[in-house]
């Protein structure tokens, strides 16, 4: 029987803060990109190439991509533990904390563009809350992009294709601290795209 060789790359050890940008495009649905253009396109800062979307600004760390993957343990009587296992979903969400106040950015957290207006005028910005009468919501894409350490001019990104808000826009004021909102973006499946590229993409770009 062969050893199995060690090996380290402390390359592979990532440590970057992260921008993020909501209602980018998302690349063409792939199982296994077969071109570039099946990933999202960044220039040599990393600013994704999209007809649509924004910046988020400043953020505070840490942002997190999280995948989560649920199974479903079988039991029985004969046994004090589980006999077997079963795939029950798998999740994905990033998580975040913005700190720039932009009430337009604000509006467009929120999952449905009929909940909220927001208008800019001569001398204020004003967000008005509430009137939707029905119970569509809209998804967007959610990414965050990282700066690789190792390779000059190389990024990691993490995409959810279709997410929502998951977690209050919650304002507090405090003369000790700058306020944070952090919030938390949940990936739903995305039936449109390929049969195993349907919640989130993540590349590394090399």
């Amino acid at each position: 029987m062969a050893n199995i060789t060690r090996v380290f790359t402390p390359a592979n050890i990532f440590i970057s803060p992260a921008d993020l940008y909501f209602n980018l495009a998302a690349p063409a649905s792939s199982l296994v990109p077969t071109a570039d253009n099946q990933c999202l396109v960044l220039d040599a800062s990393g600013q994704p190439s999209s007809a649509t979307g924004f910046h988020a600004g400043l953020v505070e760390a840490p942002t997190m991509p999280t995948i989560t993957e649920k199974a479903n343990e079988i039991h029985a009587d004969q046994s004090e533990s589980p006999i077997d296992v079963g795939l029950q979903s798998i999740e994905a969400e990033i998580d975040c904390n913005v700190k720039e106040l932009n009430l337009s950015r604000l509006q467009t957290f929120l999952s449905s563009a009929g909940l909220s207006v927001y208008t800019a005028l001569a001398a204020s910005q004003a967000w008005q809350i509430g009137g939707q009468l029905d119970a569509s919501i809209s998804q967007m894409t959610v990414t965050a992009i990282a700066t690789r350490r190792d390779v000059a001019g190389k990024f990691a990104y993490w995409m959810l294709y279709k997410a929502i808000l998951t977690a209050p826009i919650q304002m507090v004021f405090s003369r000790a601290k700058e306020h944070v909102y952090k919030l938390k973006f949940k990936g739903f499946m995305d039936p449109t795209r390929v049969l195993g590229d349907e919640v989130m993409q993540i590349c590394r770009q090399k």
